[in-house]
């Protein structure tokens, strides 16, 4: 990872001569002189670029909302009820007895924008093939519905999707709440006993899908 630092380059100092180079501190007021004056930049440098990175670091860890996730493997599947875009509403619950993808998606988010197709190739396969396989998508509260609508309608998705705008949160909505969900695209694979089978963050391409899936019907 690099580090860009825009900040002023401390002043240069007074180059020590042999008669000041070994006396005493208190003889030049301040630290930086004396013997180890041309290390002091260096140090503090160093320290910069190292606080630098542990901030950087910290921040790529996942999120208590991440945490709450993987606890949520192997129990079940919050009841929670989806409003559709088209007005008609989806209780999780009902789908009991199809293995359920639940994909977390937003129209500003690229990776989900990509993503997505490939979910509607499984739902339009499982329809063909007559297999217990649902895919649900619910869009997030933090976007536009407009453009949640223009994205599904671009895509041509067919299956189920509507916006988790419940709740007094102004950016996060009740289905993302109770499943923990806070980086998208974020799926989660429900067997049909309701239990959660897994949680995958980031992208997923169509063989992964089919992975998880035929993971969770096990």
């Amino acid at each position: 990872m690099s580090v860009t630092n825009d900040s002023a380059s401390p002043p240069d100092l007074e180059e020590s001569t042999p008669e000041t180079a070994d006396a005493p501190l208190h003889e030049h007021g301040r630290i930086g002189y004396g013997r180890y004056a041309r290390y002091t930049p260096l140090g503090l440098a160093a320290l910069m670029v190292i606080v630098l990175l542990a901030i950087g670091v910290a921040q790529r860890r996942p999120s208590g909302g991440n945490d709450q996730v993987g606890r949520l493997v192997g129990q079940p599947a919050p009841d929670v009820t989806l409003e559709l875009l088209g007005g008609d509403t989806l209780r999780l619950t009902d789908l009991r007895g199809s293995v359920v993808a639940v994909n977390f998606w937003a129209a500003w988010c690229a990776p989900c924008k990509s993503e997505l197709p490939r979910f509607q190739a499984i739902a339009d396969e499982a329809t063909r093939n007559g297999e217990s396989v649902k895919v649900v998508g619910v869009g997030i509260k933090n976007d536009y519905v407009e453009n949640a609508r223009t994205l599904v309608a671009d895509l041509g998705l067919t299956f189920p999707t509507g916006r988790d705008t419940a709740g007094d949160d102004p950016m996060r909505g009740q289905i993302e709440k109770a499943f923990g969900i806070s980086n998208y695209p974020t799926t989660v694979f429900i067997r049909p006993d309701g239990t959660i089978a897994a949680v995958h963050i980031g992208e997923l391409d169509e063989g992964q899908i089919r992975e998880y899936i035929n993971q969770s019907a096990e």
